[in-house]
């Protein structure tokens, strides 16, 4: 059982040291939220409360709702794991002959060769955001000048790049946007509702702000976003439906009677 006053003094014990502007924490328990609470402010600029239904971008976690995503259209038969990935997005490319090995396996499991993103190019995307519904697309043909940085299968090798190519991918299997696919299937059916990858869709008023420490911990004065590279990225959710989502997969692909997946 959690005792709960220990774990909110060693929480704000963690936010003083910190200096944490905001803080949300949930957990689960035998398929039930026991604990779920909100410290500090969603801004400093306003004060706003963080309450256990402020929304967060939980940045890379996003890749998990993504593979799932990839493995619901694996079981349904759309998708190979181990067929390339060129078999279905004929017009990819990158600058290197042995592009066309790669297969979907390999991307989920960050073995694809493929490269990432450094962390100033990384800025300069999401401090240009767009929102239109080709930026996903323009996205993928703009890797065709990008080297490759190990042969597909030979070595472990994290990559965004991967997972916004995934993201994609769903969008030309489905014939819909990756952000309604993700929404209807698998966000929806886990207990998430209010969860989306479309940032235009967040709330304002419940959105935690981004913060740097500059060197004073001040809020940020660009919200960090691009659609292309929302699948890797920028899913935003609150603590309440994070919760629902462990409970999920500790329930092997059950949320409420509904399964997303097979064990």
């Amino acid at each position: 059982m959690i005792n709960e006053k220990e774990l909110d003094r060693v929480l704000q014990e963690i936010i003083a040291r910190w200096g944490i502007p905001g803080l949300g924490v949930g957990c689960v328990e035998n398929g039930e939220i026991v604990y779920a609470r909100g410290f500090g402010v969603q801004s400093l600029e306003t004060g706003t409360p963080v309450t256990p239904d402020s929304l967060f971008c939980v940045a890379s976690i996003s890749k998990c709702f993504v593979a799932t995503a990839v493995m619901q259209l694996v079981e349904q038969g759309r998708l190979d794991l181990d067929r390339p990935l060129i078999h279905y997005l004929p017009d990819f490319r990158l600058d290197d002959n042995r592009y066309p090995l790669i297969t979907l396996r390999q991307m989920l499991s960050h073995t694809s060769g493929m490269p990432d993103m450094d962390e100033a190019e990384y800025d300069e995307l999401v401090a240009h955001p767009e929102y239109d519904e080709g930026a996903p697309e323009r996205y993928v043909r703009g890797l065709a000048s990008r080297k490759m940085i190990a042969a597909p299968g030979e070595r472990f090798a994290y990559s965004n790049i991967a997972y916004n190519v995934l993201g994609h991918l769903i969008t030309q299997v489905t014939g819909q946007t990756f952000e309604d696919y993700m929404r209807e299937n698998i966000l929806r059916p886990a207990g998430m509702p209010q969860s989306t990858f479309f940032f235009p869709d967040v709330p304002l008023d419940r959105l935690a702000a981004p913060h740097l420490r500059a060197p004073g911990m001040i809020v940020n004065p660009i919200y960090p976003y691009h659609r292309a590279d929302a699948p890797a990225s920028f899913l935003h959710s609150s603590v309440v439906e994070m919760c629902h989502w462990a409970i999920t997969c500790l329930g092997r692909g059950i949320y409420q009677e509904q399964r997303l997946l097979t064990p």
